[in-house]
C-alpha cells in the first residue's frame, strides 16, 4: 500500500513541476487574467490546487485540517520571485 502512496506523490510532484513551469512562461497579466473558468484565472486555479495539496498532505499526516487560503498569499512555487 505504501508503494501506491509513493507513486501518487511522485506523480503529483511531476505534474506540479510541469504545470508551474508552464505558468512561469506567462506574463503576470496572462497568469491573472480571468478566463471565465470555475476559479477565474490560472492564479485562482493554482491556488485551488495548492489548497487541495495542503489538505491531502495534512490528512496523510493525520493532522487536523485547519487553514485558510488567501489568493494574495498564494505563491507560484518559485514563479512570483521578482514580481511586484
Amino acid at each position: 500500500m505504501l508503494d501506491h502512496y509513493r507513486m501518487f506523490a511522485d506523480y503529483n510532484r511531476w505534474a506540479n513541476q510541469r504545470v508551474y513551469a508552464a505558468a512561469a512562461e506567462l506574463s503576470d497579466a496572462q497568469y491573472r487574467q480571468d478566463k471565465g473558468a470555475f476559479f477565474g484565472s490560472l492564479h485562482g486555479t493554482l491556488n485551488h490546487l495548492l489548497a487541495a495539496d495542503r489538505i491531502w498532505m495534512k490528512c496523510a499526516a493525520a493532522i487536523k485540517v485547519r487553514f485558510s487560503v488567501n489568493q494574495d498569499e498564494t505563491r507560484r512555487r518559485g514563479c512570483d520571485e521578482g514580481r511586484a
